[in-house]
């Protein structure tokens, strides 16, 4: 189990990057979103990597690059995480901090 001090590190990492690389929060949303329904935290990392084949991705010309974005700073947030619900702790606490960070594009 991780102390709240490492889901809100985790979290604030995740939004600067996520910010950073104009990743809009709304992608965030979906993920927490997928991941609450689904209560598995592997589904949701498989659909992060669906959704680059997806025909979400050609939404707009920079979607491709948000997806593909996303997928390396959520993966990377998550890494040694197991249980389904730390990782919606962690992404949902990003989420509300992304527009603090330029998420919110």
């Amino acid at each position: 189990m991780l102390a709240m001090d490492e889901i809100l590190g985790r979290a604030t990492i995740l939004a600067q990057r996520c910010g950073g690389d104009r990743v809009p929060e709304n992608l965030l949303a979906m993920v927490l979103s997928h991941l609450r329904r689904n209560r598995d935290l592997q589904a949701t990392r498989s659909l992060l990597t669906a959704l680059q084949k997806s025909p979400f991705r050609l939404r707009t010309q920079s979607t491709p690059r948000q997806l593909a974005k996303l997928e390396t700073h959520v993966t990377a947030a998550l890494s040694r995480v197991t249980e389904w619900e730390e990782a919606a702790w962690i992404i949902g606490w990003a989420r509300r901090l992304a527009r603090s960070y330029g998420g919110g594009a």
